[in-house]
């Protein structure tokens, strides 16, 4: 666990966001984010962000969620994921 934070640190982005979403955004890709609003670690307040440089963002909302909702909410999560995958898949 410690060596996998301390790689994060080194190498995960961890300042500003814009440009990075704005790139995504204009690729016009299908994007869908799930984003819990208790998130201490990436705060559900960047969604607002995300969401206004990346247009066509689906934003899925877990309120209460914090930031291991793939481990306490693993069913919404995993609803969510399906619910975004193409329907042809």
């Amino acid at each position: 666990y410690t060596e996998a934070l301390l790689s994060t640190l080194r190498h995960y982005p961890m300042g500003e966001f814009s440009e990075r979403y704005r790139r995504v955004g204009e690729l016009g890709i299908p994007v869908t984010a799930i984003w819990g609003t208790e998130d201490k670690v990436v705060p559900y307040l960047g969604a607002e962000g995300m969401a206004s440089d990346v247009p066509q963002l689906q934003l899925i909302t877990l309120t209460g969620g914090d930031h291991n909702i793939t481990y306490t909410r693993p069913h919404e999560v995993a609803a969510a994921i399906l619910a975004a995958l193409p329907a042809d898949r």
